[in-house]
């Protein structure tokens, strides 16, 4: 079965070019795509350029000072981007790593396969989020349109009752102008840029289905007279 990580990108951050041109190495035969840089700043561009899966950084790299999470996943585009760090074995030193946000921490030296296993471990989990979110995503956006399909033949069933009520030579398509008038208003609001954060697709959608239920009172019924 073929691997579902093969060709996953990796950003491979360090100032050393020996222990970059090893990393290189090690993940180019395990069939990922090795991207090495030297410094946080070339880092920060490449991402931004094109985000890569995963990033492995060590933390002898001089844009990685202590106390701060690396530049990468300071940058709020590409913070959900798992970050492995490469180091010595001190016990402090890996307590900073994951304190600033890592997900893996291997000790140097390491050993080739390993580094490789848990680059490819966190590479499978960061998929598995992915589709996760975006099956949410796909989930709930066939909730909100059933939601909306159940709505409407309530909305027309009531507004066909109230129109047949209130019909006259005067106001006989007085609903479906509110409606209409109701959505140009909305879409000219949102062109303009006012309450854009409310004036979304599925408000002025909402907001043209429930016009029409301006004037349900009128069809309320009505208690005879005495």
């Amino acid at each position: 079965m073929a691997d579902s990580v093969q060709g996953s990108s990796v950003l491979i951050v360090d100032d050393d070019p020996q222990n970059l041109r090893l990393l290189t190495t090690v993940l180019g035969r395990g069939g990922l795509e090795p991207r090495p840089v030297t410094s946080g700043r070339l880092a920060i561009e490449a991402a931004v350029a094109d985000a890569p899966d995963l990033v492995s950084w060590t933390s002898t790299c001089r844009r990685c000072p202590r106390g701060r999470m690396p530049v990468v996943q300071a940058d709020e585009r590409l913070r959900s981007i798992p970050i492995i760090f490469i180091s010595g074995s001190r016990d402090d030193d890996k307590v900073e790593a994951f304190r600033v946000g890592a997900v893996d921490y291997v000790s140097k030296p390491f050993q080739d396969q390993e580094v490789l296993a848990r680059i490819k471990t966190h590479l499978r989990l960061r998929r598995l989020q992915v589709e996760l979110a975006s099956h949410n995503v796909q989930l709930e956006g066939r909730i909100a349109e059933q939601s909306r399909r159940s709505r409407r033949p309530a909305c027309h069933h009531l507004c066909a009752r109230q129109d047949r009520e209130a019909r006259d030579d005067d106001t006989g398509q007085h609903i479906e102008r509110v409606q209409t008038f109701s959505k140009m208003l909305a879409d000219q609001m949102r062109e303009m840029r006012l309450h854009a954060a409310q004036l979304t697709a599925a408000f002025i959608e909402n907001l043209y289905q429930t016009a029409s239920l301006h004037d349900i009172g009128k069809s309320a019924p009505r208690t005879p007279s005495c």
